[in-house]
Order: structure tokens, then C-alpha cells, then sequence
């Protein structure tokens, strides 16, 4: 009788064990729901938006121009795309050439490239940016295109009556200003009691490291040959500014050479116009995927 209480006994005991554990085991897995469904950082940052999607690309007799203004930069991971081993190796960052917690609080891996982007062509707020276009051209001409002998090319910045050619000195124009911008992101920005400071030097230090020999790799120094393509990165000074916001902008090519005859003679030349308009577009961090997605984020809750 009395084995059969304490057996009894045991087995309350165990139940009771039992519940505590699942009970336990609920609140955690509640805990971390609710930390899953933590509201994710959202922004908004200013990018150039073709008035019509469609003149995206434009063809002038034996010439096609395809333009992409440059937004979000995981389109480009080849450009502003780093791995950690690129990170470590880059000069004038003050992490003492390793991935520290700076660079891993500010910039998240995206798990799609197992890269970091770097804002090489904006301030860390997102409040100015240098204008950029990924450019493809195909050349059914018998003549050699290039833009830095056969054609012009000018951005007209929101708000400006003047256009402006492409960059040619990089390190001087862009930089610079990039250098700049952390500094004064570092010196301006809210910060906590654990507070973790932003990484000034990183993004000016990478831009160096990737367009350190830009005078051979920008596209305006390309020779696209007859019957070929070729495409690349342009880059222009006018620094646009937030509130810039709605306002009009325009990538011009004049004088492109679009017709030649039997011998490879330029008969016609011919100009592309690429309408823009600066507009305010919403961002939010997907923490699963590490990267920043255009839109609003999804509601609490949802899958």
C-alpha cells in the first residue's frame, strides 16, 4: 500500500515536472516569437525614378542605350558588395583591418550573397547621394563608340539648370565628401548608453579599394566594338540632396554615333534623353534575409 502512494507520489511529481517544463517551453517559444515579430527598422532614402519605365531602353538607328539608375545596391554585388575578407583588407579604416562590431551593427550580411553593402555613393543617412547609372550599349555600327571621344554625356541634377559630365577623378570629387559625411553622421547622431560608433572611414576607405583604377574601368573609357555590347558604371558629381524630393531630373547623350556607311564613316548621330524624377522611396530591414527591402514591412503577426 504504501509503495503504491509513493509510486504515486513519483508519478505527480513527474507530471508536475512535466508541466512546469512545457509551460517553460511555451513561454520561450512565445518569447522568441515576439522577438521575431519585433517591429524591423524601416527608413527612406532618395532615388532617381524614370518618369516611364518603359524608355528605359532606347534605340537610335544601328545604336540601343539601356539605363539603370542605381537605387538599392544589391543589384550590384560586384560593385558594392563586400565579403568580410574584402572588409579586413581595406586602408584608412580605423577598425585595425579586421570585421568588428561596427561594421557589424551598421552593415548586416545579406544572406542571399554572404556580403556586406557598403553606402559607397551615399551619406550614411541617406540624406545626399552621388548620382550613378549602370549603362549598356549595343553597337550594331561598323564604327568603335567611345564616350570619351564620340559622344557626350551630362546629368542635369534636380533643380539645376546646369548639367555636369561624368566624373573623371574619383578620389577627388568622391572621396572626399565621402570621408565627410561619416565623420558628420558620427558627430550628429543620436546616441544611447551602450552606444556603438559608426565606422567613419569604411565606406571612403572601400571606395578606394573598388574604383581605385576607375580611369580604365569607367564606362566612358570603354571601346565598344562593332557588332558588340559593353556596360558600366557612370558616376556623376551634383550631389543630390533629400530635399530634392520631386523634382526633375535628366541623363542626356548627345552626339552618339547611330549610322555609319560601307566604309565605317559616322553618318548619323543621334541624341537620348533619359527622363527622371527624384522621389522619396519607403525601406524597411528584413533581419531573416539581412538586407533592406523597398516597401512597407509586413504587419506584426504575419508569416
Amino acid at each position: 500500500m504504501k509503495g503504491s502512494v509513493t509510486a504515486r507520489k513519483l508519478r505527480l511529481v513527474r507530471f508536475l515536472i512535466g508541466v512546469t517544463i512545457l509551460g517553460l517551453g511555451l513561454s520561450t517559444c512565445a518569447l522568441a516569437k515576439e522577438k521575431r515579430q519585433k517591429a524591423p527598422p524601416t527608413g527612406s532614402e532618395l532615388q532617381l525614378v524614370l518618369d516611364d519605365p518603359a524608355n528605359a531602353v532606347q534605340t537610335r538607328g544601328k545604336v540601343t542605350l539601356e539605363v539603370k539608375a542605381i537605387g538599392l545596391y544589391y543589384d550590384f554585388p560586384h560593385i558594392f558588395g563586400f565579403s568580410d575578407e574584402e572588409i579586413s583588407q581595406i586602408q584608412g579604416y580605423g577598425g585595425n583591418k579586421v570585421v568588428d562590431l561596427n561594421v557589424f551593427a551598421y552593415y548586416p550580411k545579406d544572406k542571399a550573397t554572404g556580403k556586406r553593402y557598403l553606402m559607397l555613393l551615399k551619406s550614411p543617412d541617406a540624406e545626399r547621394f552621388f548620382p550613378a547609372f549602370w549603362i549598356k550599349l549595343r553597337n550594331d555600327t561598323d564604327h568603335i563608340i567611345n564616350f570619351s571621344k564620340d559622344a557626350k554625356v551630362y546629368f542635369q541634377a534636380p533643380g539645376s539648370e546646369e548639367p555636369v559630365p561624368p566624373v573623371t577623378d574619383l578620389l577627388m570629387d568622391v572621396d572626399t565628401k565621402l570621408l565627410a559625411w561619416e565623420a558628420h553622421f558620427q558627430q550628429t547622431r543620436k546616441k544611447g548608453l551602450l552606444d556603438i560608433p559608426y565606422p567613419v572611414g569604411l565606406a571612403a576607405g572601400a571606395f578606394n579599394y573598388r574604383f581605385g583604377r576607375w580611369q580604365e574601368s569607367g564606362f566612358q573609357n570603354k571601346e565598344v566594338l562593332p557588332g558588340m555590347s559593353a556596360s558600366g558604371l557612370m558616376i556623376f558629381g551634383s550631389v543630390i540632396e533629400k530635399t530634392a524630393a520631386n523634382q526633375e531630373a535628366s541623363l542626356l547623350f548627345y552626339e552618339v554615333p547611330t549610322e555609319t556607311n560601307a566604309a565605317g564613316e559616322v553618318t548619323v548621330k543621334s541624341r537620348f534623353v533619359f527622363k527622371y524624377r527624384a522621389q522619396l522611396v519607403k525601406e524597411w530591414l528584413d533581419r531573416e534575409a539581412g538586407r533592406w527591402k523597398v516597401g512597407e514591412p509586413p504587419q506584426l503577426g504575419e508569416e
